[in-house]
């Protein structure tokens, strides 16, 4: 059915479909007239209200099953007697073949039981093995996977309105973080703070605002009084030595980039 040529056509596939179903199982008599099997009597008005499509749908939908030999007509002044020409591909006649239908799966379950014992074998083995990988190797309780929230404490320099943006990036990202991750994450935003009171939570915001789905150590400001950067030119006082980090970086006299 699904490689006929008419599948994708609802309204054909509806109508034939109906067809199908409503065709008679057996020959039988109506008002004096032989209905055979594979036969209906019906018009296009009922048609349509068994099917729930319009009488013009059902008209085109008729004609295209006629055209591809589906299906034949015969038109009276009262009704229609449709003819699916290939009834019996849709609707095999059970009695006629049950006795040797019976035979042949008797036949295929003797044939079929060892098989089949195998089968259930390994299937129940299987399900052993499945079983004790999970008793062996359980899943993180639910407080573990996190989508958008976490039951960890915030650090105190973090905002609360910043980490709950940082998490909602982290959730459009498709990106979710454990408990886990999330304590490295506090752990590296507690290293930049130490380093400079304000880094902390200005890496968190640099990460909201650029949509980054992780966290980095702001570049230092070398505008500010702890910057630290290398002299340009050594005070003749130290010839050529190195005092590179002594108070905090700056020596006097010395000339910096």
């Amino acid at each position: 059915m699904i490689e006929w040529e008419w599948y994708k056509d609802i309204n054909v596939k509806t109508l034939f479909l109906h067809l199908i179903f409503a065709a008679n199982y057996e020959d039988k008599r109506w008002q004096g007239i032989e209905v055979k099997r594979g036969q209906l009597i019906t018009g296009r008005l009922e048609l349509a209200e068994s099917t729930g499509l319009s009488e013009r749908k059902v008209r085109t939908a008729l004609e295209k099953l006629k055209m591809t030999n589906e299906i034949t007509i015969k038109t009276t002044n009262r009704f229609s007697i449709i003819t699916l020409t290939n009834y019996a591909l849709y609707q095999d006649d059970t009695r006629e073949n049950s006795q040797q239908f019976n035979q042949q799966n008797d036949q295929q379950a003797t044939n079929k039981r060892p098989t089949d014992d195998q089968q259930a074998t390994t299937t129940k083995e299987i399900k052993e093995i499945k079983k004790e990988r999970i008793i062996n190797n359980p899943l993180p309780p639910k407080s573990e996977i996190l989508s958008d929230k976490t039951t960890l404490p915030i650090p105190d320099f973090l905002k609360k309105e910043d980490w709950e943006a940082f998490l909602e990036i982290r959730k459009k990202k498709k990106a979710p973080l454990t408990n886990h991750a999330i304590k490295l994450i506090f752990k590296d935003l507690e290293g930049y703070e130490n380093k400079k009171i304000g880094n902390g939570s200005l890496a968190i915001q640099n990460s909201i605002k650029n949509g980054w789905q992780g966290v980095f150590e702001p570049k230092q400001d070398l505008a500010s009084p702890q910057a630290t950067s290398r002299p340009k030119q050594i005070h003749k006082d130290f010839e050529k030595q190195d005092y590179w980090g002594v108070n905090g970086g700056k020596l006097e006299g010395f000339i910096y980039e």
